[in-house]
């Protein structure tokens, strides 16, 4: 759930960030706007935006630490670009969009690759269907010898 929701967070961190907002700021939008998804992605970082504030910390490295701990890579990778250009809005929104770019990319070729290993298992039973219908079509003129 994870990785199929971080690069339309990332989108929308580069459209905020693109619309002028600071880092934190964006953050913030974007939580707040996403806040009633069930989505576990935002659950995550409504608990992190709570927990960064009762603690005084800065939101990015609250994300940092999250992502460090949980292993996803791409969260890792997010955050650590969120945190690199803290500071930089315009900065991270560019490297946000290569970042988005590569992660479309990958869900495409695993999109791809299911594609290709649903073709070969379909083979078998496809092959099976033809004999069946060469049967259906052959068994009256073979009765009527």
């Amino acid at each position: 759930s994870f990785e199929r929701e971080i690069p339309n967070m990332s989108l929308q961190m580069m459209l905020l960030l693109d619309a002028g907002l600071t880092v934190d700021g964006a953050f913030q939008r974007l939580i707040q706007e996403n806040r009633n998804r069930e989505e576990p992605l935002y659950r995550a970082l409504s608990g992190l935006e709570a927990e960064s504030s009762s603690m005084n910390l800065p939101f990015v490295n609250a994300l940092y630490v999250y992502a460090r701990q949980s292993g996803i890579r791409d969260l890792i990778r997010f955050s650590s670009l969120a945190l690199d250009c803290s500071g930089k809005g315009a900065e991270l929104s560019e490297k946000l969009e290569r970042e988005r770019q590569q992660l479309w990319n990958e869900r495409l070729n695993q999109a791809k690759a299911q594609a290709r290993e649903a073709e070969t298992k379909l083979c078998l039973p496809l092959m099976l269907l033809l004999l069946v219908m060469v049967g259906i079509t052959i068994a009256p003129a073979l009765m009527e010898m």
